[in-house]
């Protein structure tokens, strides 16, 4: 990858790989991680426990029955993208590697973006790109090497587009260009089936584990869908990350309920890049930034990770860098990809987030 590779855990000392404590609260204030009482809302400061350091762009993550976690990483040009595991023990290792790999011409790496496990397989969603593999949902078998195809994102929408009827019901305004940049992943046991969301195609589909692929959803406003979870209540939650140019406030979360109605759930929120639920059946929001200036990007070391319950709005934790991705774990628990875009090589990580008030 190009960096030195580093997996954090913890022992039964104050050691931490040859770390003392104090060694690494200090790397943690250098990376700010170490979470004061944030401006707006409650405050509920987390610790962060490192995990893995030195990826380039992580984003998917994902749980395995045995407590292994699953990382994907879109990787750099010279590399590709990779996949690994990180067993509770601490053994790491690669289970794919020189997975596809785009520059997007706005600067996003694109690649491997979510995980999720189905009956001891592995499903990858791969992002927009050139090649086979591009936008598309992907399957390793236990045991193989090889990554097979499931269904073509794009090869859907291209359909979609040119068949004049569909078009006309899905956004008649559009120019004839057809996109399509998968970005989240979530396996449904209720179903059995795969929900998607599309970024650039501004839709949620649903696919068979045979890859018949059926729209769900579309949102001709561009707001751009980024996360994607079952709610409590049954319902699908669809986070928008919102439209260029990613205004404060303009990002909101959707519901669509099993009667296929679609209607805002959450609004007033910044740029949600990723949603969870935990334990407790709450809201989990991953706010990737807090501003964007067109010459500048998006304001560094922003995010913020936010607990919905009711009209409470928590921040469990501010200040995180570029996060691309959450998960909640069963013990009340989170872990984040950080620097997972728009970030040097190497610079990335996976840290697990605790509440303060963790039940």
């Amino acid at each position: 990858m190009g960096a030195v590779l580093t997996v954090w855990r913890v022992s039964s000392g104050t050691d931490w790989r040859g770390h003392s404590l104090r060694t690494l609260l200090l790397a943690l204030l250098g990376l700010g991680l170490v979470l004061g009482a944030p401006a707006g809302g409650q405050s509920c400061p987390a610790t962060v426990v490192p995990l893995v350091q030195g990826l380039s762009n992580p984003r998917g993550l994902a749980l395995g029955p045995d407590g292994a976690l699953y990382l994907a990483e879109v990787g750099t040009p010279e590399t590709g993208g990779r996949v690994s595991r990180l067993w509770p023990d601490g053994r790491w290792e690669v289970l794919l590697s020189g997975l596809p790999f785009f520059t997007h011409w706005t600067g996003e790496t694109v690649g491997t973006t979510a995980l999720a496990l189905r009956r001891g397989d592995l499903y990858l969603l791969q992002g927009e790109g050139p090649g086979p593999l591009a936008s598309a949902l992907l399957r390793l078998p236990a045991g193989a090497r090889t990554p097979e195809k499931v269904a073509d994102l794009f090869a859907f929408f291209f359909a979609e587009r040119y068949d004049p009827v569909t078009a006309l019901q899905t956004n008649p305004t559009a120019s004839p260009t057809v996109e399509s940049n998968p970005f989240a992943l979530l396996s449904d046991e209720a179903t059995d089936q795969f929900f998607v969301v599309d970024s650039a195609a501004n839709a949620l589909v649903a696919v068979s584990p045979e890859g018949s692929i059926t729209r769900l959803a579309v949102w001709p406003d561009n707001p751009v869908p980024t996360g994607l979870v079952r709610g409590p209540d049954g319902a699908l939650l669809i986070a928008l990350f919102s439209p260029f140019p990613f205004a404060p406030g303009s990002g909101r979360v959707d519901r669509l309920a099993p009667d296929g109605r679609l209607r805002p759930a959450l609004t007033g929120l910044t740029m949600p890049i990723g949603l969870a639920v935990d334990r407790q059946g709450r809201l989990i929001v991953l706010e990737f930034a807090q501003g964007f200036q067109v010459a500048s990007g998006f304001h560094p070391r922003s995010g913020r990770l936010l607990r919905l319950e009711g009209a409470l709005r928590t921040v469990l934790a501010d200040h995180l860098p570029y996060p691309t991705a959450v998960l909640a774990a069963p013990d009340g628990t989170f872990y984040l990809s950080l620097n997972g875009a728009f970030a040097p090589p190497g610079s990335g990580q996976v840290v697990r987030l605790i509440p303060c008030d963790r039940g």
